[in-house]
């Protein structure tokens, strides 16, 4: 395999790796391990367009689609947008995660993220949501979050 620069590239062992992945995840040993993913969600979100939307709706929007502790902990970095918008992405991956968007009762706040110290987020479910994600007989939640170049993403992961 040649790159564009004419040197010759080994090729990756990937065979191997994932043969070795394969094994832990679809093994035998996977279900005693308790690997079992539920649900995934992802969402994009452009930091403008919120900030659009919320310049338009104001303060009645903003306590709609967060709660005190989130507008709190966004309002503490120089420029909140950002956050504003990786917390409304996880939100909605939150929802895709666990099957129901925003329809059967769940509701904005049913999801909340929660950064204490500005350390790994965590997903907090509520309500609906909640009561899904038990139904789902899910255990665990992973959420990680980003924002760069005017876009917000969030990714959530449900196991059980």
């Amino acid at each position: 395999m040649d790159d564009p620069g004419g040197r010759k590239l080994r090729r990756p062992r990937c065979g191997i790796i994932r043969g070795h992945l394969e094994s832990i995840l679809h093994g035998p040993g996977a279900r005693e391990k308790g690997v079992a993913i539920r649900g995934i969600g992802v969402d994009v979100v452009k930091v403008d367009r919120l900030f659009q939307a919320l310049e338009r709706f104001g303060t009645r929007m903003e306590n709609r689609l967060f709660t005190p502790d989130e507008l709190e902990y966004c309002r503490r970095h120089k420029d909140p947008m950002p956050h504003l918008a990786a917390r409304f992405a996880a939100k909605e991956a939150a929802f895709k995660a666990i099957g129901t968007g925003l329809s059967g009762g769940v509701a904005w706040k049913h999801a909340e993220v929660e950064q204490p110290g500005g350390r790994q987020p965590k997903l907090i479910l509520h309500g609906v949501a909640l009561q899904r994600f038990i139904e789902l007989g899910c255990t665990a939640s992973h959420l990680t979050l980003a924002h760069d170049g005017g876009l917000a993403v969030a990714c959530v992961v449900i196991e059980g």
